[in-house]
């Protein structure tokens, strides 16, 4: 399992933190994975933060805690590839979809370690919520009017 987890892990880094051209590569500080306190992840879900720069040009300054859940392979045959999600429209949380990977998705946990992440600005890590963009229109009020100019320009001028 902790090799497994290793390579989860790595996985994770090598998509969240490369190296900068014309920098010197540091050494990917591994995140401490604990049991998750998350309402609705299956019991064996580890969570953890991975931090990260605001700014990664310039590598110093405010960092931003990216959160990440590892939901372990489960059967006897576990391969060291995880399968890696990002949840997809704008400001969704992987880590809040994680209920449903665990049941949608158990015949892919036989083999394969799930690993979700909340990227920068989403979920639990450094969400950037507006409440201008909030609120029950239904599906076709959605489709009428996808993000309007002036509630955009608000939700800038919020944040």
């Amino acid at each position: 399992m902790k090799r497994r987890t290793a390579v989860s892990l790595l996985t994770l880094l090598a998509c969240l933190g490369p190296a900068l051209p014309g920098r010197a590569a540091e050494a990917p500080r591994k995140p401490e994975l604990t049991p998750c306190k998350e309402p609705g992840l299956p019991p064996d879900a580890r969570c953890g933060i991975y931090e990260v720069f605001e700014n990664r040009a310039a590598r110093t300054g405010r960092k931003i805690p990216l959160r990440i859940v590892v939901l372990p392979a489960q059967g006897p045959a576990r391969l060291p590839d995880p399968f890696i999600y990002f949840a997809g429209g704008p400001g969704e949380s992987s880590i809040h979809e994680g209920l449903s990977f665990a049941q949608e998705l158990a015949s892919l946990r036989q083999k394969h370690d799930v690993l979700l992440v909340d990227m920068r600005g989403t979920g639990d890590s450094g969400g950037l919520f507006c409440p201008e963009m909030q609120g029950k229109q239904g599906a076709q009020g959605f489709l009428d009017n996808f993000l309007p100019t002036d509630k955009i320009q608000a939700c800038r001028d919020h944040l």
